[in-house]
């Protein structure tokens, strides 16, 4: 047997006189090689080329040039012709080529000395032991690890700085904690301050207080259904009462108006689409469409409508004038209020014709703190703010609040009163509404001309959208608030901003 006995590890004697005829470096660098060649009588191809892959030798081809120049009678006659080509393809398809290498610098690895051609002082290109890629490690959990580093090379327009820090300054200003902005507003020129309604040191207005005690009867649920939906209030509620009923039919109804059947299968109607805004978590502009909507209209259609009372979708709204805001860093225009129950005068008739008149001499062409198309010629006489449940109530009062302040002020400049000092035009009181999910409270606005401030009774309750007599509770009381629109503010607003007699 030929070349390297790998059993003792040492050279056969036919490869010693073979090599005589060679050069002598290429013998030496031979001698010095840790491997031993064994005969491919004993080892297949394809167990020879996973042997020199694992140890990281040199190509199949390589290493059978160098045995043929040592033993060229015996290797050559050894391997087939076929068998050489079947290793030479799959010597190739086993070996990456160079440039899929990867290069790990610095990192130890477990090969053997670089082996070096003679007379070249180069290692051999094909010789390197092929691995797989390295994998990136795995991010940090910790977000500001895997942030990317920003750096600053400088802005080739400084306008541009500026007016970025002059924006970011403005939306911090915007960003203001609503409970911080209900505090600024205490300080405000006409600071608004809220109060308990049974808040002890200031009492609640005289003029609130016939309203105030209707709203507490319909509280107490006692005489909110008619007789004739008994039979079908017995079916839906689960529980009946004799003091849920009034002791007779009110009639019929009024032209527009909805009678007693009528009336009861709206309200199903309107308790259904509550439970499914909220079941669904909608937001407010959904509730507003399929609830808020349906339950004013259905409160004040047919008489209320016909004494000129009626409402209005004013999400849009903005407040026009920027002179009517409360005197406080960052207040701005934006969503205030959502809806507004307003006086809508019939088309030419006197009324309307006066308030025409009217908005052509003021600045901004409207009698109301905002501008919006569809309300400059209604005046509006409550407002109403919306928040999804589980919405922010500090912000609902700011939005609030800040509204009823335009509000006043607005009054004042129709009424001819813009200075601080009191004036002999009694300011009427201003009902606002705050709507949180299924829950309706009432809030009365107070201004106290002689301190300048205006005071906020909170937390009248107006009823539910979670049953059905929660809602029958909320048609009645917007019932009663009509009333007084129609009966106290409308005369008040014809007096005072008019100037005719009501």
């Amino acid at each position: 047997m030929s070349g390297y006995d790998g059993n003792t590890m040492t050279k056969s004697p036919l490869a010693t006189a073979d090599n005589s005829s060679h050069s002598s470096s290429i013998t030496s660098w031979l001698a010095a090689q840790p491997e031993c060649f064994e005969s491919s009588e004993t080892k297949t191809p394809k167990q020879t080329s996973k042997k020199r892959a694992k140890r990281g030798e040199i190509s199949g081809s390589s290493k059978r040039r160098k045995l043929q120049e040592i033993e060229p009678n015996s290797v050559a006659t050894t391997l087939p012709q076929d068998t050489r080509q079947q290793e030479k393809s799959h010597s190739k398809r086993n070996m990456p080529s160079k440039r899929e290498l990867p290069t790990t610098p610095g990192r130890a690895t477990r090969r053997g000395p670089r082996r070096v051609p003679p007379n070249t002082g180069q290692p051999l290109e094909n010789d390197v032991t092929p691995r797989p890629p390295r994998e990136a490690p795995p991010l940090s959990t910790n977000p500001r690890l895997n942030a990317p580093k920003l750096e600053h090379t400088g802005s080739r327009h400084p306008e541009s700085s500026a007016n970025t820090s002059e924006t970011s300054s403005r939306k911090s200003r915007r960003s203001e904690s609503p409970r911080k902005a209900r505090f600024n507003l205490m300080l405000a020129e006409t600071g608004v301050f809220p109060v308990s309604i049974d808040g002890g040191d200031i009492d609640f207005p005289a003029a609130a207080q016939a309203l105030r005690r209707d709203l507490a009867h319909l509280e107490s649920q006692r005489g909110l259904l008619p007789p004739s939906v008994r039979h079908l209030a017995r079916d839906r509620l689960a529980f009946d009462r004799d003091d849920l009923y009034t002791g007779q039919e009110s009639g019929p109804p009024a032209k527009g108006g909805l009678g007693g059947i009528e009336m009861w299968q709206r309200i199903c109607e309107i308790h259904g689409a509550a439970q499914e805004c909220y079941d669904e978590d909608c937001p407010e502009s959904t509730w507003n469409m399929e609830v808020h909507s349906s339950l004013l209209r259905t409160a004040l259609r047919g008489i209320w409508k016909s004494k000129e009372v009626w409402y209005r979708d004013i999400t849009s709204a903005r407040i026009s004038d920027g002179d009517l805001l409360p005197k406080v860093a960052g207040l701005t225009r934006s969503k205030m209020v959502d809806f507004a129950i307003i006086i809508q005068p019939a088309l030419l008739s006197p009324f309307w014709d006066q308030i025409r008149h009217k908005c052509n001499e003021l600045p901004y062409r409207t009698i109301n703190q905002t501008d919006a198309t569809h309300v400059r010629r209604v005046p509006i006489a409550i407002s109403l703010e919306v928040k999804r449940a589980g919405g922010n109530e500090d912000e609902a009062l700011v939005q609030l609040e800040t509204w009823v302040t335009a509000h006043y002020n607005n009054l004042k400049v129709l009424t001819g009163n813009v200075t601080r000092e009191p004036s002999d035009v009694e300011m009427p009181i201003l009902p606002l509404i705050q709507i949180q999910g299924h829950e309706w409270k009432l809030m009365i606005a107070q201004l106290m001309s002689d301190r300048d401030m205006i005071i906020v009774h909170r937390d009248i309750p107006l009823g539910s959208t979670r049953n059905i007599l929660g809602i029958y509770q909320i048609i009645l009381a917007l019932q009663r608030l009509a009333k007084w629109v129609a009966e106290e503010y409308r005369p008040w607003w014809i007096t005072n901003v008019l100037g005719e007699s009501g």
